[in-house]
């Protein structure tokens, strides 16, 4: 049912195209080109890891076109996303309608949703992430064989191919091995010892390869943004305020809030009194006792969250930390779903009993209002995105189809290199460039260092400057700037943009 949402959201204008999405897309082309791992500028890509532009190369070797690539293995990804929390919830939980009930809220979450309609990485990632975890737990809560943790470790690699940010993975998985206390340390280290190596081999020889090209381990990230420690937070804190979001409800963080302290107090009355529930309700062949099940997951949802916020310190994250923190969904929910399902069953009698119950019922009742409501929100989108395409910063929706800047670069074939503040929608556009035709203007200190860049071009370059508000980059000047600059001329003013030569 996920795929199928995903597959009629992107039927029409396909996936959702934005400027990361034409570096994976253009990529991947130039690798069955034979170009190598490079961009439409002809940029070697370090910054991100291989794993999905080889993807997505793999899947057009079968003739499938570059635009359809991303949809259908998006969709793919979130189907099987799930499919997995729904078989690992049936394993885990006692309530089979606590564990039909979680899944359909990761089946309408908007985050979930928004990302598998997307040309991006994201869906891969967390599909990786959920297996790596799964195998992970059936590992350590079953002390299961050799195989298991090999599973598991092929998927942590796979995971941090993906994304930079799978090396939190490594590391949750290394840190759970070693403080696994029923085993002797020698048996720990061993094990923690291997699973470091199978995961982290692939991810040091992609960064040696990085160190190589570029000089850094995955690419030039220099670019701070000033943000605080205490700014991360308050960007946590809107995240989990927009994934709890129903749509036209106000006030729905005082549930947030509400919801996060009741399932806090059914952690502690779970921990505490777990043991007593184990004896009374001992586990079958699907169930597992206790809330061991939950601790890779919740670990890394912790691990991770904590990682982006320290990461979006020293790193421009700022305007994607939403983005950036999607992957903790899945394993937030499904830490929650077990540990209300162990929290349900507990012992007790009167009033005890009776305030149990009122504390489930009002978590669940509002998981279910936030996932009905979420589903309907989420079938306007799709019928939104069918009927008219998308709307925002994609590169699809009718903003850019009726871009005369566009149109102009169309029907006027320009010769030499163009740079632009958005030149990944001039690529998007066109398709059939050479690599290297279209690149990003620099982002110099000052004016007069833009103006030494384009004295020193032999090229004669055209600059397209796109007034498109949604192009969000750090230049300290604007187009009139570069006008006034000598030897620019202009060549079209245009409703949208501005084209200028340079003499």
């Amino acid at each position: 049912m996920g795929t199928a949402h995903a597959l009629i959201r992107t039927s029409t204008h396909g996936a959702a195209i934005s400027a990361d999405s034409t570096g994976y897309l253009s990529t991947a082309m130039n690798l069955l080109a034979g170009e190598g791992l490079r961009n439409f500028n002809g940029v070697e890509v370090v910054t991100q890891p291989p794993l999905f532009h080889l993807l997505l190369a793999f899947t057009m070797l079968f003739g499938i076109e570059p635009l359809e690539t991303g949809r259908l293995v998006n969709a793919a990804a979130f189907g099987l996303t799930i499919l997995a929390s729904g078989l690992w919830l049936r394993r885990s939980l006692r309530s089979r309608l606590l564990a039909l009930f979680a899944t359909l809220s990761i089946m309408a979450a908007h985050s979930l949703n928004h990302y598998a309609g997307a040309f991006l990485s994201e869906a891969v990632f967390i599909l990786l992430t959920l297996l790596a975890l799964i195998w992970l737990e059936s590992f350590l809560d079953r002390k299961a064989d050799w195989s298991t943790l090999l599973c598991a470790a092929l998927f942590t690699a796979l995971a941090a191919l993906s994304r930079y940010t799978g090396v939190v993975l490594i590391l949750t998985g290394v840190m759970l091995l070693l403080a696994c206390r029923e085993m002797a340390f020698s048996v720990r280290l061993k094990r923690a010892a291997v699973f470091g190596a199978v995961t982290s081999i692939p991810l040091a020889a992609v960064m040696a390869r990085n160190w190589l090209i570029s000089g850094l381990p995955t690419g030039d990230r220099s670019s701070a943004t000033g943000q605080s420690i205490a700014d991360s937070l308050r960007q946590t804190i809107d995240v989990f305020n927009q994934w709890s979001q129903i749509w036209r409800f106000p006030n729905w963080d005082v549930y947030l809030w509400t919801a996060a302290g009741l399932v806090a107090l059914a952690a502690a009355s779970a921990a505490v009194l777990s043991h007593r529930n184990s004896t009374r309700h001992p586990p079958n062949e699907y169930t597992s006792s206790g809330l061991w099940p939950a601790l890779p997951f919740g670990a890394f949802a912790l691990v991770y969250m904590a990682f982006i916020g320290i990461a979006a310190t020293l790193t421009p994250l700022a305007s994607t930390y939403s983005r950036f923190m999607v992957p903790a969904y899945v394993p937030l929910l499904l830490t929650g779903a077990l540990l209300l399902d162990r929290f349900l069953p507990m012992g007790g009698e009167g009033r005890i009993d009776r305030a149990k119950w009122v504390l489930a019922s009002i978590i669940l009742v509002g998981v279910l209002a936030h996932t009905g409501i979420s589903a309907q929100r989420e079938l306007r989108l799709t019928a939104h995105a069918v009927e008219r395409g998308y709307s925002g910063n994609a590169y699809n929706p009718a903003y850019w189809n009726d871009s005369e800047t566009l149109k102009y670069l169309r029907a006027n074939r320009l010769e030499g290199r163009i740079f632009s503040n958005a030149p990944s929608i001039l690529w998007f556009s066109d398709m059939t460039a050479a690599v290297g035709r279209y690149a990003q203007i620099p982002f110099p200190v000052d004016l007069d260092d833009l103006a030494r860049w384009i004295k020193g071009d032999s090229g004669k370059p055209t600059i397209v400057w796109f007034y498109a508000p949604n192009l969000q980059y750090p230049y300290r000047y604007s187009h009139l700037d570069i006008r006034s600059l000598p030897g620019v001329e202009t060549v079209a003013e245009l409703s949208d943009g501005v084209v200028l030569r340079v003499r």
